[in-house]
């Protein structure tokens, strides 16, 4: 095999690689099974460092008592950039009836508050610099969001690119939030 040969088939496996980490079907999906049982409040119990040098760390037990929806994104996947505006959306729409978390996941910080700042996104910001949240969290592809319930513990699980009425159904059944979009 020669060197441009072995070029083509390194670029082709990183394109499914790349496509394995950042899910792009759009698709609402339930935890598969076999995964992390998320039952409990392990994930609603982190302490997240805050991303960037004047952001706060989140401590989501802090939380407790209003739902929590944590995204966790990367400035390098696209339907997570695409998201992002339906995200924040429902979180202006649902002002203090639910917390928002957004979590970097294995992202430069620069490359992250660009793009945060470019789609608008306000919630506060965390760095899952190693990855190590995500895995906690069961979470195997990008963009995947969390619903978490009044008590911290994780009622549903979304993998893939999520839409604002898609997130405000969600809300409704798992939460019992009702959240009127504009």
């Amino acid at each position: 095999m020669g060197p441009a040969s072995r070029w083509v088939g390194t670029v082709a496996l990183l394109t499914v690689l790349g496509s394995a980490a950042c899910g792009d079907d759009g698709d609402v999906a339930d935890p598969p099974s076999g995964s992390v049982d998320l039952a409990g409040d392990d994930v609603g119990s982190a302490v997240l460092a805050g991303l960037g040098p004047d952001a706060d760390d989140v401590d989501l037990a802090e939380l407790r008592g209003t739902p929590v929806v944590v995204n966790f994104w990367a400035s390098t996947c696209a339907p997570c950039v695409r998201e992002m505006p339906a995200l924040e959306s429902v979180h202006q729409a649902a002002g203090d009836d639910v917390a928002f978390v957004g979590a970097a996941v294995n992202d430069r910080v620069d490359d992250a508050l660009e793009l945060a700042d470019r789609t608008g996104v306000t919630y506060p910001l965390v760095a899952d610099a190693d990855g190590s949240f995500f895995v906690d969290a069961g979470a195997t592809l990008l963009p995947t969001t969390l619903v978490l319930d009044q008590d911290g513990a994780v009622v549903r699980r979304l993998v893939g690119e999520l839409t604002a009425e898609e997130l405000v159904e969600v809300l409704a059944d798992e939460t019992g939030v009702e959240v009127a979009l504009p």
